[in-house]
């Protein structure tokens, strides 16, 4: 006669067999199949993390502010002064940066957003030049009105009313930034 206890061990020996067998065929069979489908499912379905093919480049003005102390308007009468470029190079200073550019007037969509792509800002704030309107503030913790957080900067929303007008941004390249430049990414 068989003791009690060798019928309860056979009983888990098997039951461990069946789970052994379950998770080789698993980890072997439906694992590869059900991340080939996701993978699938989001090279169709997702959206892209960059969803603008060909930007256009934006020249741009500006002037680093060494002592931290200059207003919007004393930015803004700097600015205007100086040389537009396609890029500002900060060369690793922490001073903030000032920059102004000029929304273009013929883009094929609106709203459209103008992305500052420095990884190293830290808080962008900008506005509508000619009235010193703000249109948006933004830092790693959040952002306000226009400005939104994308890929490893910030960007700016603008509508066809801006079309033309002149924008006002401090600090996109600040913070021992590389070289900075704006770009403008039609949809």
């Amino acid at each position: 006669m068989r003791r009690p206890y060798e019928l309860s061990y056979r009983r888990i020996d098997r039951i461990n067999r069946q789970i052994a067998s379950w998770l080789l065929f698993s980890s072997t069979h439906v694992m590869p199949i059900a991340l080939g489908v996701v993978s699938l499912l989001a090279l169709i379905a997702w959206q892209t993390q960059y969803p603008y093919d060909a930007p256009q480049h934006l020249p741009i003005r500006a002037v680093a502010d060494d002592n931290a102390s200059l207003s919007p308007a004393q930015a803004l009468a700097l600015l205007l002064r100086g040389s537009t470029g396609s890029f500002h190079d900060t060369e690793l200073s922490e001073a903030p940066v000032w920059t102004v550019f000029t929304v273009p007037e013929d883009s094929l969509a609106w709203p459209m957003p103008i992305e500052f792509p420095s990884r190293h800002a830290m808080d962008i704030a900008c506005w509508n030049a000619s009235m010193l309107r703000a249109l948006g503030r933004g830092n790693r913790q959040g952002t306000t009105g226009s400005i939104f957080a994308v890929k490893a900067g910030f960007a700016l929303e603008v509508n066809s009313s801006a079309a033309g007008s002149n924008v006002l941004c401090p600090d996109p390249g600040s913070r021992a930034g590389p070289p900075f430049s704006l770009d403008l990414a039609a949809r």
